[in-house]
């Protein structure tokens, strides 16, 4: 049995040999095993290092993006050139802890699961990135579509059986999560506490303001929800109006008040003023994902590689 481990790499370059070492010694009941590192255009030199592991061991399948695509991007080229039965996508920062492989393996078998996602055990982030990861996923929960279970709990830590990983290749759209892929592929996937650990070296690059990008490009790309929400407001601003309108006239005929007051008229045309303007932005991200889907671009560019033979069928 071949297990593929899925690897994107951005940043924290130290922390690569380790990384390898500890994989390795972690995979040895496999008597078969790759590691696919995707090196996200990293400045900090994560690529010569990475060039310099596959150049020892040919078990290291490396692949050079020509420019940032994005950790997802970086997923789905891996798993496009996964070989395995089965395929383990992990972080490079080493919170993600390769000892805790085995566990996932061994629910995903036992319980029949096509893909199982680790749960993190005493979080070690901080205040401010739980409080991110918690709006993030709250944003997610409401306008989202098919995806996994969403928490601050869980990652991409997971792995994903053969069935998942060629399901996983027939999708190409440029925006994308890898659990909202898994959640549209499978109807349900498996959960297991896994530990975790303090990031070795380096900072994440994800801020609040990339999560939320990345938040609302999935969501406009992945669901409608945002279009059925502006349907409901308009539909409720319309009514709002109707009322006004039956309150002011009904007013005027039995008692004869005179219809006045500048200050609300501009407050109520500034307010849906703002409101079809905020639609018609969102309309207009609809539009320019479409627009970017129809061009049917590749998903990525592989600047370079070393031990990885073929290509998949599509990219």
């Amino acid at each position: 049995m071949l297990l593929s481990v899925v690897i994107p790499v951005y940043g924290a370059p130290t922390i690569l040999p380790v990384l390898y070492e500890r994989l390795v010694a972690a995979l040895s009941p496999w008597t078969d095993f790759e590691l696919i590192m995707v090196n996200d255009h990293c400045p900090q030199g994560s690529g010569n290092i990475l060039e310099e592991l596959a150049a020892k061991d040919r078990r290291v399948k490396f692949i050079d993006f020509i420019r940032n695509y994005g950790q997802h991007i970086a997923i789905a080229a891996g798993l496009d050139y996964a070989r395995g039965d089965y395929a383990v996508v992990m972080d490079c920062d080493l919170q993600d802890q390769p000892e805790e492989i085995k566990k996932m393996y061994d629910h995903l078998a036992g319980g029949g699961f096509e893909a199982v996602f680790g749960v993190r055990i005493n979080r070690q982030h901080g205040t401010m990135r739980r409080l991110e990861s918690k709006v993030f996923n709250v944003l997610y929960r409401l306008l989202a579509q098919n995806a996994t279970k969403t928490t601050q709990n869980i990652g991409n830590f997971s792995i994903i059986s053969r069935k998942a990983i060629d399901a996983h290749r027939l999708f190409r759209e440029s925006e994308r999560l890898y659990g909202a892929v898994i959640g549209r592929i499978l109807p349900e996937a498996g959960y297991v506490e896994v530990a975790h650990s303090q990031r070795c070296d380096g900072e994440s690059s994800y801020t609040l303001i990339k999560k939320f990008r990345l938040a609302a490009n999935t969501i406009i790309a992945n669901s409608n929800k945002p279009l059925i929400f502006a349907v409901y407001c308009a539909l409720g601003a319309f009514a709002l109006s109707l009322l006004i309108g039956l309150k002011i006239l009904v007013s005027y005929l039995l008692y004869g008040t005179a219809v006045s007051g500048w200050t609300s008229l501009m407050l109520a045309l500034c307010f849906f003023s703002g409101l079809q303007m905020l639609f018609l932005g969102v309309l207009g991200a609809y539009m320019g994902s479409a627009s970017t889907a129809v061009k049917h671009r590749p998903l990525y560019i592989i600047s370079k590689s070393r031990n990885v033979s073929g290509a998949p069928e599509k990219q």
